[in-house]
């Protein structure tokens, strides 16, 4: 919407907060996206999260008290389920990992 108002936008070209395989989900929407030296480099970019199988996981998130997705303003999403969900397994991975 910016853009049609005249407001110059910016193309990413690279990212340096996701692994390679995560940024691939979003790369479509740039034309030359790619990583960073570091993201390459370091190794908490290339080894996997311990306790998942996969880099990136669909969790399937149901209701939660009578509540699915909520909008509180425009362009602000939250699901109190997916945050509980995601404190337990933090949590578990802390203490027996």
């Amino acid at each position: 919407m910016l853009s049609l108002a005249g407001v110059p936008t910016i193309q990413l070209d690279a990212q340096g907060r996701a692994r390679s395989s995560l940024r691939a989900l979003y790369s479509w929407r740039y034309e030359k996206l790619g990583d960073l030296e570091h993201v390459l480099r370091l190794p908490e970019y290339r080894l996997p999260n311990p306790g998942f199988l996969y880099d990136h996981q669909l969790i399937d998130v149901p209701d939660y008290l009578g509540a699915g997705e909520t909008a509180p303003s425009p362009y602000f999403y939250q699901v109190y389920l997916i945050v509980s969900v995601l404190e337990s397994t933090l949590f578990w991975r802390y203490m027996y990992a």
